[in-house]
């Protein structure tokens, strides 16, 4: 896909010694869905001869989520579509078709604009193809230093247009305050996600910061800082750890029914044993006589008082039910199943299956139940009921929850 460049007023404008190729040779012309295939053919036949026969081309109006690209490549349906209303001359719109070509050539590894994709304008530049390159070439990168040395020819046809795009910048910051980016930003980064609970992750700092390459892989100066970004991650979750414990210590509740400051939890373990047991035949020693399943589910539940810590404390005993699930599967041999006593049948098959525990929590003065979520991950921490004075801690809803109340609690996940 190529989409129009993101800072457009700092974009190079083409001129005969930028070192680009320019798109203002020649004005839009009309175009047809037939004159466009004709060029699509005579660019797959000189470039990619032999490949490219299941692709057809058409123009179109790219508008909502394709509303920024002046031409998408859609490999499942070997179709490229061009937008010719976002072009302002032959040559640019040429240059969008071959483009996307490259993006068809490159295959399905190539539907972004990494190595696979860069691998084909390198190729179509040593070819001389009518291509011009710019930050819709690169995904927008912001430095050229995301494009891998190994494309020459890339890099050098790319190296105008962001040099171009560095003066304009630093010219815009002349008179204007602005926060410049150090490498102590960059590791900063690294703790202030870990303080808001995000997982450690170089590729969405390096994404913030522009420091991925076009394959979305670290740059070699973002490597260099992993190691201290890893003890400022790791000193932000001790330190969110901490604040947590501290906010968890002192929780009040106020039901929104009955305005009971009292909650308690019931937790309810569920587990299932399967057996398959068969009767031997007395009449034929090889055969069966009769199959026979049994599930049984056992319920254990206890409950108790949530304290102001967010922690039960388990004040009933463990009551136990069961429910039993009797089947008998085939009856080879009625006269051998009707005179069998329990000890004949033999048990070859047990299955013990423990579930996830459930958990509800109730006000104790009107019983209705409270939505909740936990404080450490799904199923994992402290129990948080939504009207407490935690509510506003960032939380994981357990998930009878979760569509209910994602939208009323601004730190539920």
């Amino acid at each position: 896909m190529k989409t129009v460049p993101i800072l457009p007023n700092l974009d190079p404008q083409p001129s005969d010694d930028s070192g680009l190729a320019t798109a203002t040779d020649s004005q839009l012309t009309n175009w047809t869905d037939e004159r466009l295939r004709r060029e699509f053919e005579r660019f797959r036949d000189q470039y990619w001869p032999g490949k490219l026969r299941k692709y057809s081309v058409k123009m179109g109006v790219l508008d909502g989520d394709l509303s920024d690209s002046m031409g998408v490549c859609e490999c499942r349906l070997h179709l490229i579509t061009i937008d010719p209303v976002k072009h302002s001359s032959d040559s640019e719109l040429l240059s969008t078709l071959l483009h996307e070509m490259a993006h068809a050539a490159a295959g399905p590894k190539g539907t972004g604009h990494g190595s696979p994709f860069l691998d084909q304008l390198e190729y179509l530049l040593q070819a001389g193809a009518p291509i011009t390159m710019g930050f819709p070439e690169t995904g927008n990168k912001p430095d050229l230093a995301s494009v891998p040395e190994k494309f020459v020819l890339c890099r050098e046809a790319l190296k105008p247009a962001y040099d171009h795009r560095r003066e304009a910048l630093e010219e815009y910051r002349k008179d204007r305050p602005t926060e410049d980016q150090t490498w102590e930003s960059v590791v900063e980064s690294f703790y202030e996600r870990a303080l808001e609970g995000r997982k450690w992750s170089p590729e969405a700092v390096g994404d913030r910061f522009g420091l991925l390459d076009v394959d979305d892989k670290p740059l070699p100066k973002l490597i260099e800082l992993l190691p201290a970004a890893r003890r400022a991650h790791r000193r932000g979750l001790r330190d969110l750890r901490r604040e947590r414990r501290l906010r968890l210590t002192s929780v009040t509740f106020s039901c929104a029914g009955c305005h009971g400051s009292t909650l308690v939890v019931t937790v309810v373990i569920t587990t299932t044993i399967s057996s398959i047991k068969i009767l031997p035949c007395t009449h034929n020693p090889n055969s069966i006589a009769a199959v026979h399943f049994t599930v049984i589910r056992e319920r254990q539940r206890f409950s108790g008082p949530l304290d102001s810590d967010l922690r039960v404390r388990r004040k009933s005993g463990i009551e136990t039910d069961q429910e039993f699930e009797h089947n008998t599967l085939a009856v080879p041999c009625e006269p051998c199943l009707n005179h069998s006593s329990d000890e004949e049948w033999m048990e070859k098959v047990r299955m013990e299956n423990i579930e996830d525990p459930t958990f509800r929590v109730t006000c104790s003065d009107c019983q209705r139940e409270i939505p909740f979520g936990w404080s450490d991950g799904p199923r994992l921490g402290r129990i948080v009921p939504i009207e407490s004075s935690a509510s506003d801690l960032t939380m994981f809803l357990d998930p009878r929850f979760s569509e209910q109340h994602a939208g009323n609690t601004g730190g539920a996940r």
